[in-house]
């Protein structure tokens, strides 16, 4: 009997280190672990930089000049008896060159989306041309005894330049590793230059001299307003310095009225392909 209570006592004295050992992490719920890194970089806040690019600018001129030749047909007597010939549409022309300009603004990041506002400026020195021509020979002289006839000669040209560009553009882009692919969609506007001539001369078959007579409108700097989208990719090469690669078209419509004394309707388009090197700060 005595050693059956020395027996217990030594049992219940030895429970708690025994119970010490035993593993029961089963009864306090599963061991939780940290939570990986993210395998994206941060984009957060305002950035700014420069750029390059190869722009193609589409102009088309939207008047043919018939009307202002008309005008300069009627104040001359010979004319206005000999008439001058109808003009065609000008031809859409592309040009095609460098550009380079400058971009600042901001990002808003939330786990591996980005979003944001930029405001992006270009200049350019592009200019593109075209022009229409035609004669017309067969009108009879008049006020002469003699058999005569006058050839008239009429023509149309037209220059026109997007020289300085911006756009004001909402950014939604996907943080991917040390890339950030994105899509920007915009307002553009631009200034624009152009020039058009209408020139109409006429000479008789038995008097070598020419009369000549032409019109010259011309815009410098004339704001047209527009919209833009682009495609566009930042990399990351140090922690807040990062290059660019895009693509943008901006659509500028109709500018200008077709009269005499403003340029003449033009419709212009234009597509950027850029690269660029940026700051985040």
């Amino acid at each position: 009997m005595r050693l059956l209570v020395r027996g217990l006592l030594l049992a219940w004295a030895a429970s708690p280190a025994f119970a010490g050992d035993i593993d029961n992490s089963w009864l306090r719920g599963s061991t939780s672990f940290p939570a990986d890194p993210p395998t994206y970089r941060r984009w957060s806040g305002a950035y700014g930089g420069g750029q390059i690019g190869l722009d193609s600018h589409s102009l088309q001129f939207n008047d043919n000049g018939n009307a202002r030749i008309t005008t300069l047909v009627e104040a001359d007597p010979i004319l206005a008896v000999a008439r001058a010939p109808i003009l065609g549409d000008l031809e859409r022309r592309d040009a095609r060159g460098l550009s380079y300009g400058g971009f600042v603004g901001y990002n808003y990041q939330i786990d591996d989306t980005v979003l944001g506002l930029e405001l992006n400026l270009n200049g350019s020195s592009i200019n593109a041309r075209t022009s229409s021509a035609k004669t017309a020979t067969g009108a009879l002289c008049p006020n002469t005894a003699a058999p005569c006839t006058i050839t008239v000669n009429a023509s149309n040209a037209a220059t026109g330049s997007l020289n300085e560009y911006g756009t004001l553009r909402a950014r939604g882009g996907w943080a991917y590793g040390s890339f950030l692919p994105y899509v920007v969609v915009g307002m553009a506007v631009g200034w624009v230059n152009s020039v058009q001539t209408v020139n109409v001369n006429f000479y008789e078959s038995n008097n070598p001299a020419a009369a000549s007579y032409s019109d010259t409108a011309a815009n410098h700097g004339k704001i047209a307003v527009g919209f833009s989208f682009g495609l566009g990719v930042d990399y990351a090469v140090y922690q807040n310095v990062f290059l660019r690669g895009e693509f943008e078209y901006l659509q500028f419509g109709d500018i200008g009225h077709g009269n005499s004394n403003t340029t003449s309707l033009l419709n212009l388009n234009a597509m950027s392909l850029r690269t660029g090197l940026g700051m985040k700060f």
